[in-house]
């Protein structure tokens, strides 16, 4: 090998580190901005940064200091670079906990089609206040994403609380799919 060969090798090793090394300020940016809404700007443009982020986002999710939001954009940005172990769990967590991302977090499961994300959408689905629409239709089209219908029990105990436009989300078939019996 000559040494320009090598020069050029070294040179392109560098500037991977330098762009691996940007990559996670930005991540460390992500995780120490105080405003939620900038938050979940700059989490929507993860993505583009690659796999070079996801031990970063791992360590948001697994940090027991980060905020329930954080964690969320953590796992939806690691979800979207397919980086599928610690987020799905996550996602999973917001939901059993009806937290204030649980219905988002069902919404992410559903559109990735996550099958481990039906017990929980289905679960968040039987309990949820029917007086909230918006979280009604969220789990529905969730679980529906998921390939899913309403189960026959949570159609009934919704239909007759919900305005007419949320029974026809409950009602809607799933392609392929038919009516639970």
């Amino acid at each position: 090998m000559t040494g320009t060969f090598e020069d050029r090798v070294r040179a392109f090793e560098a500037a991977v580190a330098d762009v691996r090394a940007r990559s996670h300020a930005l991540v460390r940016e992500l995780a120490d901005e105080p405003d939620g809404r900038l938050q979940h700007l700059l989490a929507e443009r993860l993505p583009g940064l690659g796999d070079a982020v996801v031990p970063e986002l791992d360590e948001i999710m697994a940090a027991p200091g980060s905020s329930p939001g954080l964690r969320y954009l953590a796992a939806r940005a690691a979800l979207e670079l397919g980086d599928d172990e610690h987020a799905v769990r996550v996602l999973c967590d917001h939901v059993e906990g009806s937290t204030r991302w649980a219905v988002a977090a069902a919404g992410v499961l559903g559109r990735h089609r996550l099958r481990a994300g039906l017990t929980p959408v289905r679960d968040a689905l039987r309990r949820v206040d029917p007086g909230d629409g918006v979280a009604v239709v969220g789990y529905a089209d969730a679980l529906h994403e998921l390939g899913e219908p309403v189960p026959n029990d949570v159609r009934a105990r919704l239909a007759p609380l919900v305005e007419p436009w949320v029974v026809r989300v409950l009602d809607r078939e799933v392609p392929g799919g038919s009516r639970e019996a």
